[in-house]
């Protein structure tokens, strides 16, 4: 009887277990869905993430290589490869539907500038920074999963840190195309109170922008960061993340 009571015990303590790490994981599931779901919607634009991994100590999470493509109308292809991004949520806002993050950063391996002929440049035909809002191009892509639905989930970060270490340039020229790579550094620029994910995109391509020597966007970049000058930081991603996060 006690040998079956025992039993009984350590089942149940199984199924606790097993049932708690379902949650675990599907709870990171969500986050993970919810993060590229609003990316997706965000920027026009295909999103990939590998995995995400929960941190509790600064109730957030790590994003492990999340990759953004080409936005839907234009030539597939990469155009940011993010190995490594980190948040930090402030999870009192989201009973009333807003996803606020007290800090976002973004460590960018490469960023992909590309221009098309008759189609423009990648990072500029983002949804956030497309200048014509009056509808999709005949025979662009559209993305399969994107609901008729307006919005999605309402985002707002208070300090985003980011990190870009290659930015490439790719431009068909008749039947030749050209390549060139530049070092960005651009090591723990920080920005502040963002409003979604279209400052998101706005910050890293006018920033990329700059960088390619077209210099545009200066009056809007600037109150992101107040009376600083336009980054880069001496302190490096890890550095910055930790005395934040810290």
């Amino acid at each position: 009887m006690i040998t079956s009571f025992i039993k009984t015990i350590f089942s149940l303590v199984r199924l606790m277990i097993i049932l708690l790490v379902a949650a675990l994981i599907f709870h990171t599931w969500a986050i993970k869905q919810v993060v590229r779901v609003s990316l997706q919607w965000g920027l026009g634009a295909p999103v990939t993430i590998e995995k995400v991994k929960m941190d509790w100590k600064i109730t957030g999470f790590e994003v492990h290589n999340l990759e953004i493509g080409n936005p839907y109308h234009y030539p597939p292809g990469l155009l940011a490869d993010i190995p490594l991004a980190i948040i930090s949520v402030d999870i009192s806002k989201l009973p009333v539907g807003i996803l606020k993050f007290k800090t976002v950063g973004f460590k960018l391996r490469e960023l992909v500038v590309m221009h098309a002929p008759g189609q423009g440049i990648n990072v500029m035909e983002l949804k956030p920074l497309k200048k014509n809002t009056g509808g999709r191009r005949e025979g662009e892509r559209t993305d399969p999963k994107e609901k008729k639905s307006s919005g999605g989930p309402r985002i707002r970060i208070d300090e985003f840190i980011l990190s870009v270490d290659t930015i490439t340039f790719s431009e068909s020229v008749g039947t030749m195309k050209k390549h060139k790579k530049i070092n960005a550094n651009i090591a723990g620029a920080s920005f502040y109170n963002l409003q979604g994910a279209d400052d998101l995109a706005y910050i890293v391509a006018s920033l990329a922008m700059r960088k390619l020597g077209f210099a545009f966007f200066d009056d809007r970049l600037q109150r992101f960061f107040g009376d600083q000058e336009i980054p880069a930081s001496k302190s490096g991603f890890f550095d910055k993340i930790k005395s934040i996060l810290g």
